[in-house]
């Protein structure tokens, strides 16, 4: 049974095999190569040759390769035999490092067909090393780096160092350690004998011609320019003649026919040691700052990656090797050009997984990579992309994961692996800027540092320390200067132009006209209380009183000035400045609310009445200030018909509840915030108490309070557990309730119908209060909270207000009571119901006689048209709007005609007769005219003198310029320039003594 089996599964993986070569023959044609001696079962041996990916297409391909395959018995249960024999254009070294991949990718896989998937990862390696091959200095000593002769180990190094008693290295330096080694030669660490400083020395060592030697001070130069905290410091750099051939050095030659001969030299470049700690992705920040001296010198490094970017022992990062750095010096509309053999990877740096081939690629930008050599200093910060990327991802651990990952990265359309951290989304928008692959949109060094996306820079901190301290030392000339320079700023015609743009908005006469009345009406009602009015000044010195939307300034001497955001706190600082006792005063008067940077605050129109006593226990101005409420609303019909009701509330319920959940004293302000905030959103609620470790029993019965709301008799009956409670959840609770039942008898006694709820989950602005709280609201048709008033006890706020010593008065806390109520509202209210009459047309129209009625749905109107003919079009007219609680007024003998309708109201004063005239224009024919005023003279003859006549309308379109003929009578257009027409009119109203 056991050999059925093996025997089975056997079948199995051959057929696997064959049916997967014939795949890839389908798949690679005639790239495909079987290696068979014979086609038989044996497992098969194959040849595949690659391209980049994109293969025939490309114009250019610098790299090929063939795979080799051989399949195992029981493939693909195991892993093939593999190899890779290089055709074209990599290195010895790439094709090991592509093998060792191959492999690693092929032992995940086992159990399933991956050939075609080695492939893949093939075709995207050769693409990532689809390079011409180099032609430059750096390429031909890397050329000849493969030579063996050319080819030094360190010991060698070090031994010539040794024995040569004339190089420079072995007089002036003690050499202790080899840190590294490239294909150009070494870098060791070395002691200076005469100040005993450490210092790493980088040593080139090769044969070259005149040209090359030409070049290979590029870096030399470049450093010198340099000097920054983040760019590892150059310090020398000296070349030496190989002491085998010492007349070389002699004779350097000078013209082209010496160009090609050649000499052996050797270049010393010293640094500053860094302790060669490269800079790993586990680090957690970056100082983008080190790439700004460079740019402002106009140097391109073209070979940022982890392995040139070093950590010294104080964890500075520095950037280094420069060896393929050049100079870009930018022309208007101008890109520097640049040889392709300069696209050459520098891989003279220390070895690790991040500074092979492999990885030196994904570094490089789009335009580097391609073949047409044109880029300006946007390339470095392309590879600052990738760079950051690797700090902020997970590492990496396998060579073909960061493949595929980087791959991926440096598409156009930039793919984010799926584990790339949601909360790293800051991160993400700054990787996404800088691998963008046009390079106009890349931002440079500065403009990266200047973005909000970045922290702040070790550079800017120092600064803002600075700052820091002037600011706290208002006498210092750095403050005194600091203050002068904001006042120096240079004008701003944007600013000028958008600052108060909103505040000139057109307003009406009529809206201006409305405004008037409405606080005519209740500062009358204001003095009827006995108050005053108070103005308070404009602007007053910063606080802890202010809230962080007070718009605040600062004035020529550095002194923080505000504006208020309320009448409360102005009124309060005047109270206690001058220690006053007894007062009630009312103001109307503007607030401001911080706006957008740059713009006006947002005005309000605010009225206060605020009553001042030395009675504390006096809770008849919590009544009185309800009472006027009342009597504003009663005041304005359109207010009463808004069913307003008062809900209130008590800090000191409040507070009962929060100590018998055992909530802090320290904590009720921050909870009450809370709960005002989110409303019905309970879970944020619960969270917050949870963290104050109140037990899931006391939130429930918290959650629970706060819903409970209706007359105070419910309250009472619902809270009457805590009643049973003792120390200060009683205490407070029975002054709550106390409070509250003296407040509501007051307001019976003063016969408020207002309906009075108490709801303990109303806690608007709870933190000013300090006793009964309430507010005034109504709902509109879609339900929308409409807020006329908020008001209550605010001891507290008067108390945290502290009288200044050199007052010499006695600090005292009087009773203060007040109400806010937003006279723009009542002004918006009001003015909405008069334009409702505009709206009237969208009604239903029906004739009664000589007149159409129009009503108008939803608007409790009625419109009264005059017309002599339903079927005649109408191009004038006259008519009346009124409401339908006026109808039962009209008398039924009310009529008209199309130029004259008299509506007769019965008052409690006496009919009042309204006339309203359309008057005929020039253009009337004269029968036209005489029949108008013989309907006008019977119509006004009707009306008996002792009773009210009201004309309305337009007297004649044309009655010239002024009115001193008929001084008795107005007319909109005067009487200058009389015609008959007119003349004929004003006879007949001045017959009547119309006015």
């Amino acid at each position: 049974m056991a050999n059925s089996a093996a025997s089975k599964d056997s079948d199995n993986c051959i057929e696997r095999q064959k049916d997967e070569v014939k795949a890839l023959q389908s798949i690679f044609a005639s790239d495909f190569i079987d290696l068979r001696t014979e086609i038989s079962n044996q497992p098969a041996m194959f040849k595949i040759r690659l391209l980049p990916r994109g293969g025939a297409s490309r114009k250019e391909v610098h790299v090929k390769v063939e795979l080799f395959i051989q399949y195992k018995p029981d493939y693909p249960k195991s892993v093939p035999i593999i190899d890779v024999k290089n055709d074209k254009g990599l290195s010895s070294e790439q094709i090991n490092t592509l093998k060792k991949i191959l492999e690693e990718e092929a032992e995940k896989c086992v159990g399933e067909e991956t050939v075609f998937k080695l492939t893949s990862y093939i075709q995207e390696y050769l693409e990532v090393h689809n390079i011409e091959k180099p032609s430059s200095f750096y390429d031909e000593m890397h050329i000849s780096s493969n030579e063996p002769d050319d080819t030094h180990s360190s010991s060698d190094c070090d031994l010539h160092f040794l024995q040569s008693k004339t190089s420079r290295i072995a007089r002036d330096f003690d050499i202790l350690t080899n840190l590294g080694e490239g294909a150009f030669g070494y870098v060791i660490k070395v002691k200076n004998k005469l100040d005993d400083r450490f210092y790493a020395i980088k040593i080139i060592d090769s044969k070259h011609n005149s040209k090359l030697f030409k070049n290979i001070t590029t870096e030399v130069k470049l450093l010198s320019r340099l000097n920054h905290e983040n760019i590892v410091r150059y310090y020398n750099s000296w070349i030496e003649e190989d002491s085998s051939s010492p007349d070389e050095s002699k004779n350097l030659p000078n013209s082209e026919e010496d160009e090609e001969s050649s000499y052996s030299l050797s270049q010393y470049v010293c640094f500053e040691d860094s302790d060669k700690d490269e800079c790993d992705d586990d680090e957690e920040d970056e100082d983008e700052d080190l790439q700004v001296d460079s740019f402002a010198e106009g140097i391109i490094h073209r070979d940022l990656k982890p392995g040139n970017i070093f950590l010294d022992s104080n964890d500075h990062i520095k950037i280094g090797d420069f060896g393929l750095a050049t100079i870009h010096k930018p022309k208007p509309q101008q890109t520097v050009t640049l040889s392709e053999a300069d696209t050459f990877q520098n891989d003279f740096c220390l070895m690790s997984s991040l500074t092979t081939d492999i990885g030196t690629y994904f570094y490089k930008s789009p335009e580097v990579s391609s073949s047409s050599g044109h880029y300006d200093q946007q390339v470095d910060m392309y590879s600052l992309g990738i760079i950051f990327f690797e700090m902020c991802y997970i590492r990496m651990e396998t060579g073909m994961e960061r493949c595929t990952v980087l791959t991926n990265l440096r598409k156009k359309d930039i793919i984010f692996p799926d584990n790339f951290g949601a909360e790293l989304e800051n991160q993400k928008q700054i990787i996404q800027i800088l691998l963008n692959h046009e390079p106009k949109c890349r931002p440079t060094s500065k403009e990266l540092l200047q973005s909000n996306l970045l922290p702040l820079v070790e550079i800017e901190a120092k600064t803002n320390m600075i700052l820091s301290s002037a600011i706290s030392n208002s006498k210092s000339k750095t403050y005194k200067y600091m203050v002068e320079s904001f006042f120096k700023q240079k004008y701003d015609e944007v600013c000028d132009i958008m600052y108060d743009d909103e505040v000139f908005k057109p307003c009406s006469v009529k809206h201006s006209l409305l405004q008037k009345n409405i606080i005519d009406t209740m500062t009358k009602i204001f003095c009827q209380h006995g108050a005053i009015r108070i103005s308070t000044p404009l602007l007053m010195p910063k606080n802890e009183i202010h809230s962080a939307r007070t718009p605040t300034f600062m004035d020529q001497n550095g002194q923080l000035v505000c504006l208020a955001n309320n009448l409360k706190v102005p009124l309060i600082r005047y109270v206690k400045r001058r220690n006053i006792h007894n007062l009630k005063r009312y103001n109307i008067d503007r607030i401001f609310i911080g706006k957008t940077h740059g713009l006006h605050p947002k005005e309000f129109l605010e009225c206060s009445f605020d009553i001042i006593t030395p009675i504390i226990n006096n809770l008849l101005p919590e009544s009185e200030i309800i009472y006027l409420i009342e009597e504003i609303i009663n005041e304005f019909n359109d207010l009463k018909a808004r069913n307003f009701s008062i809900v209130m509330n008590h800090t000191s319920i409040l507070k009962a509840v929060l100590i018998y959940c055992g909530v802090s004293e320290s904590k009720h302000e921050e909870i009450l915030h809370l709960v005002e905030r989110q409303g019905e959103k309970t879970k944020n609620i619960q969270n917050a108490l949870e963290e104050l470790n109140v037990s899931d029993q006391k939130i429930s019965s918290f959650i629970k309070i706060l819903k409970v709301e209706g007359s105070l008799e419910d309250i009472e009956k619902n809270l009457h557990f805590l009643t049973k409670c003792k120390g200060e959840v009683h205490t407070y609770l029975k002054h709550g309730f106390k409070e509250l039942k003296e407040i509501l008898s007051y307001c019976q006694f003063l016969e408020i119908k207002l309906p009075i709820i108490i709801k303990l989950k109303f806690l608007r602005c709870v933190n000013l209060y300090s006793g009964m709280f309430f507010e005034v609201h109504s709902f509109s048709k879609k339900r929308t909270l409409e807020i006329l008033a908020v008001g209550g006890r605010f001891d507290k706020l008067m108390s945290d207000y502290t009288v200044p010593l050199y007052t010499k008065l006695k600090s005292t806390n009087p009773h203060a009571v007040g109400v806010n109520i937003a006279l723009d509202f009542i002004v918006t209210i009001l003015n909405k119901e008069q334009w409702q009459i505009q709206k009237a047309s969208c009604g239903h129209c029906h004739s009664t006689g000589n007149m159409y009625v129009w009503i108008a749905e939803g608007e409790g109107l009625h419109i009264l048209l005059a017309a002599e003919d339903s079927n005649e079009p109408h191009q004038h007219g006259v008519g009346f709007a009124m409401r339908n609680s006026l109808l039962n007024m009209v008398e039924p003998g009310s009529n008209g005609f199309k130029r004259l309708l008299i509506l007769r109201l019965n008052t409690t004063a006496g009919p009042v007769n309204l006339v309203c005239m359309y008057t005929l224009t020039l253009s009337s024919t004269p029968d036209t005219k005489d029949k108008f005023y013989i309907k006008q003279a019977t119509t006004i003859s009707s009306i008996l003198r002792k009773e009210q006549l009201v004309l309305l309308g337009s007297f004649n379109a044309r009655m010239g310029a002024d009115h001193n003929s008929w001084p008795l009578c107005l007319g909109r257009f005067g009487i200058g320039k009389m015609n008959d027409n007119g003349l004929r009119l004003l006879e007949r109203i001045h017959h009547f003594a119309a006015s």
